[in-house]
């Protein structure tokens, strides 16, 4: 999962991030995200409590900005969210962002949030960070289960 670009975290509720980490969800559905953002690039997975942990990394190989419901037709079997959930995650929005994941690792050992902020002054982010150098180093000696 190597790539020259510093890798970002994603904050998600562990409702939707463990199906990523299983792989069963292949997609993240964001209401807005950088269009601009070069990839493909690492994603590690911070998962919100009660966990707060930074449990693993996927490959995040693309962005789709796309209409609602033609995201729902490609995608839906794949995002981890029900048509209602949809819907209601996305009212009163014409586009979506689809950021398309692969390659899903679970660390051997998650990460505490307390740690990720005394070691490597990252806090928990509301959209994405980019990873400090220090955590990237750190997860260089940790391998990923999988």
């Amino acid at each position: 999962m190597s790539s020259d670009l510093p890798p970002i975290v994603l904050s998600l509720k562990p409702v939707y991030g463990e199906p990523i980490l299983d792989g069963a969800k292949r997609v993240e559905l964001r209401r807005r995200f950088p269009a601009s953002l070069a990839l493909p690039r690492r994603g590690l997975i911070y998962l919100t409590a009660p966990g707060g942990c930074l449990a693993g990394e996927v490959r995040i190989t693309s962005l789709e900005i796309l209409g609602l419901e033609e995201a729902w037709e490609r995608y839906g079997a794949v995002a981890g969210i029900d048509r209602p959930g949809y819907d209601a995650y996305l009212a009163g929005l014409s586009q979506v962002r689809v950021l398309r994941l692969e390659e899903p690792r679970r660390y051997l050992r998650p990460i505490p949030l307390e740690e990720m902020m005394r070691l490597h002054g990252l806090r928990a982010p509301q959209l994405f960070a980019y990873a400090p150098e220090s955590l990237v180093d750190a997860l260089q000696e940790q391998r990923p289960a999988g």
